[in-house]
């Protein structure tokens, strides 16, 4: 008799995870809510400012770094060894540096 109802409450439980199994519906995903992902090749085909961009080589690719003249990634030294920039990169540095903390300045002192 133990044995017997053993394998009825064994049955009854995989019968009652087969019917919780049948109970999930599969949703398709909303496609306005997926964005497509850029393409690596999309932002290479943009040209460089050396104006506002780091433009030091990369080491493995040799292509020009893409990130803002305030990148850290960078030495100051290999940033101003960077050819076509139309004023001195420490002049470049220090405008770009005042346009960014002057939107922070203004916040400051709206609150």
């Amino acid at each position: 008799m133990a044995e017997s109802r053993k394998e009825d409450e064994a049955g009854k439980t995989a019968q009652n995870q087969d019917q919780e199994d049948d109970d999930w519906e599969i949703i398709p995903p909303n496609p306005t809510t997926i964005a497509e992902p850029k393409k690596e090749t999309e932002k290479y085909l943009e040209p460089i400012d050396v104006e506002i961009h780091c433009a030091v080589p990369l080491r493995q690719s040799r292509k020009p770094c893409r990130r803002s003249l305030l990148c850290k990634s960078h030495s100051f030294g290999a940033k101003r060894a960077v050819a076509g920039r139309s004023a001195p990169f420490d002049q470049l540095w220090k405008q770009m540096r005042e346009q960014q903390s002057a939107p922070a300045a203004s916040q400051q002192q709206e609150t």
